[in-house]
């Protein structure tokens, strides 16, 4: 097995974080429960069903589609596809042709969609899938969970999605964000200079540019988000694709499981709670 350092180098963002022209969109109406489940690295997922197959599927924040199939779920249920008419890229560069097409029904948490649409990128799920040694075929990206308000419980292995908020908030600090990239985008400062960072949970660490500071391995940074400094443990990755979006770095699974925290869509506002134990 690879070591960690090399892992995070090499594979973390060959999937999980796009830059793309046009996505997926589609109204649902139910509250939505989605469990998940931990790998070795810290990389989320969650079992759904496609047309009666249970299928593995990593959610990933980081991936602006609803859904994503791979060509190996595609192939083996005889889902018909056809191109969507725009390519995706990667932070390394590499970049895929979209397909699209229509699944009958799928199940994602306790809640049942019928003639859901999927995007796919030939191949590229199942290389994935080698170089993080967890076989999945699907991926619940950010446009599943950006209409909805987004309740995210690391502490207690569990999403909760809602159509209108919760009342009792009782959040200790709330920012600002912005999706309208496709990515979920907030502002903070660090020493002293305004940053941007993507939330993602299809990375299990936390990343900076070497543009912003230099180190080995991984280093503390300290973070002010609002009103309230937040100390988080960081690597180092080249994010100079991310350059057009003016975003420094990635915050993943080692930030997020510090709260609870509550996504609200209709003031595009993060809300901070004390998590569970």
């Amino acid at each position: 097995m690879r070591s960690f350092k090399s892992w995070l180098i090499t594979v973390l963002f060959s999937l999980n974080v796009f830059i793309c022209v046009g996505q997926v969109s589609e109204s649902t109406t139910k509250e939505i429960t989605i469990t998940f489940e931990r790998s070795e690295y810290g990389l989320i997922f969650t079992d759904i069903v496609v047309q009666d197959e249970k299928v593995k599927a990593m959610i990933d924040f980081g991936d602006p589609h609803k859904l994503q199939l791979s060509s190996t779920v595609i192939e083996k249920l005889g889902l018909e596809t056809e191109p969507a008419g725009y390519k995706v890229a990667d932070l390394f560069g590499n970049s895929w042709e979209v397909d699209q097409g229509i699944a009958e029904y799928v199940m994602i948490g306790d809640h049942r969609m019928q003639d859901m649409k999927f995007t796919s990128q030939s191949g590229e799920m199942e290389t994935v899938s080698e170089q993080i040694e967890t076989t999945f075929n699907a991926v619940v990206g950010w446009g599943f969970f950006k209409d909805y308000f987004t309740e995210i419980d690391y502490a207690n292995s569990e999403f909760r999605l809602t159509e209108t908020a919760d009342a009792s908030r009782g959040e200790l600090f709330s920012i600002p964000f912005s999706a309208e990239t496709g990515q979920l985008i907030i502002e903070g400062v660090l020493n002293t200079n305004p940053v941007k960072f993507i939330i993602d949970t299809g990375s299990p660490v936390s990343v900076i540019d070497p543009s912003v500071k230099k180190f080995t391995d991984s280093e503390e940074i300290t973070l002010t988000l609002g009103d309230q400094e937040v100390k988080v443990n960081v690597y180092q990755q080249d994010l100079s694709v991310l350059s057009d979006l003016d975003v420094v770095g990635i915050l993943g699974g080692n930030f997020l499981e510090m709260w609870k925290i509550v996504i609200n869509p209709a003031d595009q506002t993060l809300h901070f709670k004390e998590k569970s134990d």
